[in-house]
């Protein structure tokens, strides 16, 4: 697996295969952006009620115990990126990881960077 033409690739393609978004999602958003002057993350209160009101609906839909290890992230590139990083990130031995070609760049962009950094061997 070689990346050598994309030495130099930012990856700009944020939210591209959700256009348009629903009227809804547009509403709720400018809703929050106009009423809470905060990031509702840092617990200062206001709308932080619907962040556990979507751990708690996201919890009963995948049976999860704890709505507290549910992390909620801007987006699946970010979420993705927290993930490989997090497990694939390791001091003393290469972690192997098994892929495909059909991966989404998203995926195969941050291993692409672990196995040149020689944290990981992917095969």
């Amino acid at each position: 697996m070689g990346f050598e033409h994309a030495k130099k690739v930012i990856y700009v393609n944020n939210a591209a295969t959700s256009f348009p978004k629903p009227d809804c999602v547009i509403q709720e958003v400018n809703r929050l952006i106009k009423a809470v002057p905060f990031d509702p993350g840092r617990g200062l209160g206001g709308d932080i009620d619907v962040l556990n009101l979507c751990r708690q609906n996201l919890a009963l839909l995948i049976r999860a115990r704890e709505t507290n290890r549910i992390i909620l992230t801007p987006g699946a590139t970010y979420s993705l990126n927290l993930a490989i990083y997090g497990c694939c990130w390791n001091e003393q031995k290469p972690v192997h990881v098994i892929t495909t070609v059909l991966e989404h760049n998203s995926m195969l962009r941050p291993l692409e960077h672990l196995r040149r950094q020689g944290h990981i061997e992917v095969t």
